[in-house]
């Protein structure tokens, strides 16, 4: 796969993020990390920001793994969110799976 495929990937999926009310990444971070977006939520003990993250798959070219990184005591407590998209996928499909994984 391409750089310039993994960049759409990446872009329809920080794009629907965005509709999600997430910040995209700046473009440091964007184009030189597999950072996508984050989020801020104000809590009891303060605020916590969640970032989402997009990597390629080890086991397919055309395969994503999107993560998400939210710590609370010292622990990921996003760590066991996932989820796959394949490079195909539409936007209905990616704002769909979004919705789904990562509402917080």
């Amino acid at each position: 796969m391409s750089n310039e495929e993994y960049v759409t990937i990446k872009t329809k999926i920080a794009t629907q993020l965005t509709n999600l009310k997430w910040d995209k990444a700046d473009e440091l971070a964007f184009n030189c990390t597999t950072g996508l977006a984050h989020k801020s939520y104000t809590t009891a003990v303060g605020s916590k920001d969640v970032t989402a993250y997009l990597r390629r798959s080890e086991d397919d070219d055309k395969d994503f793994i999107l993560t998400a990184e939210y710590e609370s005591e010292g622990r990921n407590v996003c760590s066991t969110i996932s989820c796959h998209f394949h490079l195909d996928l539409t936007i209905n499909w990616i704002e769909v799976y979004l919705g789904k994984a990562l509402v917080f």
